[in-house]
């Protein structure tokens, strides 16, 4: 069971993470897996009441699923055991039994994200069956999609203002250019947050991406434009998919937001298997959620005023009332990516051999 769970880990940990942050840690103890959150890599404005964290330990918890099934295992997955101590997401009891293979499990070293340019065609029916089918196969939650070309244009303007508050704000600024990752081989070394070559700039946008490091320097651009022309270019980026699509989820409670994180994860294998690609997009529906519940730290009234109006067209776009929107994202068809993250390896406790 050892060595099994070893295998296991090294494939969950290929799990998507905000800024590729990776918060969890792993302690074993026989034949189960305590997974734990790590509250402190993650400390960007979106990851309200850790809501971005569990979500992606969602997405680790189904890694896990699917690599058991490879295995010859059944996963028993409990999730927060432990009242007491919120960074105790989950424990997965494995047993050997002879269950189906998930053929998912074949795309997880595959899936990436991919933030090229994607073609503005529609969905195929059969993708678009197969991709809303996720939230079916675990059982909770929703996934909708906008798929009108007007409609898509809309709600891809509300999404980039998250650019101009990029720029704008010095919080968020501070903590996203901690998280880039210059070169491959302080990739390679670091293996965690947002190596610059995935996020597919052109010569002259990284040169720029340089430049806004400098927050003095900035401040100076600003107000030559700069806040207000990558919002821009972020639309027409946006506005160049297939589909704008959320996962929807009846409540905002931490069990809620893991249990989208499987659903999205599951939604990307089999957008992967399809050749689709797939970009998370959500910055403005975290800060607006985070507004709504009555937090504006760190956040300019003027900030304030323009998140509450992107975020009220983010929730009529998706026709979304008493829910909770999890995940946004963005699919459509755009080849392969130019670089992809690297990840670290499993942090393994163990306990009781």
């Amino acid at each position: 069971m050892k060595d099994i769970i070893e295998k296991i880990l090294s494939i969950a940990v290929l799990a998507p993470s905000g800024d590729n942050a990776q918060p969890w840690r792993f302690v074993i103890r026989r034949n189960e897996i305590h997974i734990f959150n790590i509250s402190d890599r993650d400390l960007t404005l979106y990851n309200f009441r850790q809501r971005g964290a569990y979500l992606a330990h969602g997405a680790v918890i189904e890694n896990i699923a699917l690599a058991a099934s490879d295995a010859g295992c059944r996963a028993g997955i409990t999730l927060f055991p432990d009242d007491s101590d919120s960074n105790h997401v989950a424990i997965v009891a494995l047993e050997n039994e002879a269950i189906k293979k998930d053929p998912l499990f074949a795309y997880i070293a595959e899936r990436s994200t991919n933030r090229k340019p994607y073609r503005a065609e529609p969905l195929l029916k059969s993708e678009k069956s197969d991709i809303l089918s996720a939230s079916g196969d675990i059982g909770c939650g929703e996934i909708r999609l906008v798929e009108d070309r007007a409609k898509i244009n809309f709600l891809a303007e509300a999404i980039s203002l998250n650019e101009r508050l990029i720029l704008e704000n010095r919080y968020i600024h501070d903590v996203l250019f901690t998280h880039i990752v210059w070169t491959e081989e302080e990739a390679r070394e670091r293996r965690a947050g947002m190596y610059v070559k995935t996020l597919e700039l052109k010569p002259p946008e990284k040169v720029a991406l340089k430049l806004f490091r400098n927050w003095s320097l900035l401040k100076v651009l600003n107000k030559l434009g700069a806040s207000r022309l990558l919002p821009k270019q972020s639309a027409r980026l946006y506005a160049s998919s297939g589909a704008i699509g959320a996962i929807i989820m009846p409540d905002d409670s931490k069990r809620g937001y893991v249990m989208a994180g499987r659903v999205f994860q599951r939604m990307w294998l089999k957008a992967t298997k399809a050749g689709l690609c797939v970009s998370p997009i959500t910055g403005v529906a975290y800060l607006g959620k985070r507004i709504a519940d009555g937090d504006t730290s760190e956040m300019p009234g003027e900030h304030v005023e323009l998140i509450k109006e992107a975020y009220k067209k983010i929730i009529d776009s998706f026709g979304v009332s008493t829910e909770v929107i999890a995940m946004v994202f963005r699919i459509g068809h755009g080849g392969r990516p130019s670089a992809t993250s690297f990840k670290l390896p499993p942090d393994i406790r163990s306990e009781n051999w």
